[in-house]
């Protein structure tokens, strides 16, 4: 059976904090077996442009609190976080989070949307300097 991962580079590279006690996140590895049909199946199934047959497992990753236990996905933690660095603070209350939340979430779409720019700009660099390199070089 062909083993995946799946993780968030931002996960993978920042720290976050837990919104109840404040301690930070550790990731959390979750592992399950997907089945052709199955609505990941194709996302975990995929390797470049082929497909393999058969179930897949897929390892996707959650936060989870070493202190209270709280578990979190990515997106909805990096929506907590933007309301954290709002108020300067990791612990929230309910209120707080209810307060914010819309304008944690316009400010996470955003920076969801610079993060895509600028990654794709560094793509388009790097695949132009390939070019000129190779039509300077490789033409030996």
């Amino acid at each position: 059976m062909r083993k995946t991962h799946s993780i968030p580079m931002g996960m993978a590279f920042g720290k976050f904090y837990c919104h109840k006690c404040g301690e930070r996140l550790k990731n959390n590895p979750i592992t399950r077996t997907v089945h052709p049909g199955d609505p990941d199946w194709l996302k975990a199934s995929k390797s470049g442009n082929t497909y393999y047959g058969g179930s897949v497992e897929l390892t996707e990753y959650n936060f989870k609190c070493p202190s209270c236990g709280h578990e979190m996905d990515y997106h909805t933690q990096c929506t907590y976080k933007q309301i954290q660095k709002i108020l300067g603070k990791n612990t929230l209350s309910d209120q707080e989070i209810k307060e914010y939340l819309p304008a944690a979430k316009q400010a996470e779409e955003k920076r969801q949307k610079i993060t895509e720019i600028v990654v794709f700009s560094i793509i388009g660099v790097v695949a132009v300097a390939t070019i000129v390199i190779y039509l300077l070089f490789g033409k030996g």
